[in-house]
């Protein structure tokens, strides 16, 4: 099983998949009003969206995992989590952190070969030098966990849009596009592969 995160900054994205098994899910991450007031054609990377810091763990048959060392600086931040299951009747129960911030799910995508992808988000996080993170499942099984921090994100509305996709055949294909609805956000693409297979995005990004 792969996971991945992909981010692509244009006015448009286009990603096609053929793959035996995958689940994805994409969300357009807002800038921060300051960000998105510039008029230049390509602003310099700090008047962008921005990863700025991610960290992963996976376990096999376990109900939880703890991401430590998270890194949360400045103001305008987004704290992302990507859960992935080998499981599609297993469920995420709680994501909490040691600072109490408040995570809201954006996503849950399930195949019908047995796996899931959950995505949960917290706007405005604590600002920390080492945050840690746990997610709780239902029961155990096999699963990964990602923490990402972008910075440059709306804090009152981080999430400019979202959609999700579903491949189980390797010779099916699907294709998701979008339309940005402000100036320098960013797409930010969180996937579950169950195969060796890799994941790559059609041009423009």
């Amino acid at each position: 099983m792969e996971m991945g995160l992909k981010n692509a900054r244009s006015n448009f994205f286009e990603a096609i998949f053929t793959l035996p098994v995958f689940l994805g899910l994409w969300a357009i991450l807002s800038a921060s009003p300051s960000l998105a007031q510039t008029n230049t054609p390509t602003p310099p990377p700090s008047c962008q969206v921005e990863e700025v810091f991610a960290t992963s763990d996976s376990g096999s048959n376990v109900p939880t995992l703890t991401l430590p060392g998270v890194f949360v600086e400045g103001t305008d931040n987004l704290l992302v989590v990507e859960v992935a299951l080998e499981s599609s009747t297993d469920t995420v129960q709680t994501v909490t952190d040691t600072q109490g911030n408040n995570f809201t799910l954006l996503g849950h995508n399930a195949s019908t070969t047995g796996e899931s992808l959950f995505v949960y988000y917290a706007s405005n996080p604590v600002e920390t030098p080492s945050d840690t993170i746990s997610v709780t499942l239902s029961g155990s099984v096999s699963f990964y966990a990602a923490a990402v921090v972008y910075q440059g994100v709306n804090p009152t509305t981080p999430i400019g849009g979202y959609n999700q996709s579903t491949i189980t055949s390797a010779t099916q294909t699907g294709a998701i596009s979008y339309n940005t609805v402000s100036p320098n956000s960013i797409l930010a693409g969180f996937c579950q592969i169950t195969s060796n297979e890799g994941l790559n995005a059609a041009a423009p990004q």
